[in-house]
């Protein structure tokens, strides 16, 4: 990754328990990290990507609080972080949107409890919330060469 610092330490940080997380790798479809780190995008996508995907991006709150205890200073910082996942629906739920939400949901579950369960271990970002910032939607539109039929998910996550 180009970045370094605390802003882009934040997004390396969740990009790598995404790809160690079984989960992801499972609906990802690949068997080791290096597979599931081509499906985790960060900051933006590739012109041309294949789903299922993960963004994880910046958030627009960023704050630093000092705050004065007698003769300390207690600096803090909080930090958010989206998470986009994308998965293209499913051939046999094209018809069945109820359906191919639920599955969609029942898929990134998962997912969601290997981030909170991993927050703060072993170089993992200390999340100590998530939350969802977009709750599971289809995305259908028509580009110029083909139909494009997906479900996306968008989640907040705030670490120290």
């Amino acid at each position: 990754m180009p970045g370094t610092g605390k802003l882009n330490l934040s997004l390396e940080s969740v990009r790598s328990t995404l790809a160690g997380s079984a989960s992801f790798r499972t609906w990802a479809g690949v068997s080791d990290e290096a597979g599931a780190l081509a499906h985790i995008h960060v900051v933006a996508t590739p012109g041309a990507w294949t789903r299922p995907a993960a963004l994880v991006s910046y958030d627009p709150e960023f704050r630093m609080e000092a705050i004065a205890g007698g003769a300390r200073l207690h600096s803090d910082t909080a930090q958010f972080v989206y998470l986009r996942l994308e998965k293209d629906t499913p051939e046999a739920f094209t018809d069945d949107p109820e359906g191919a939400g639920l599955l969609f949901a029942s898929e990134i579950g998962p997912i969601i409890l290997d981030l909170e369960a991993a927050a703060g271990t072993g170089g993992a970002l200390a999340i100590h919330e998530i939350s969802m910032a977009l709750p599971p939607q289809r995305v259908e539109f028509v580009e110029e060469t083909a139909a494009v039929d997906y479900w996306q998910a968008v989640f907040r996550m705030g670490a120290l």
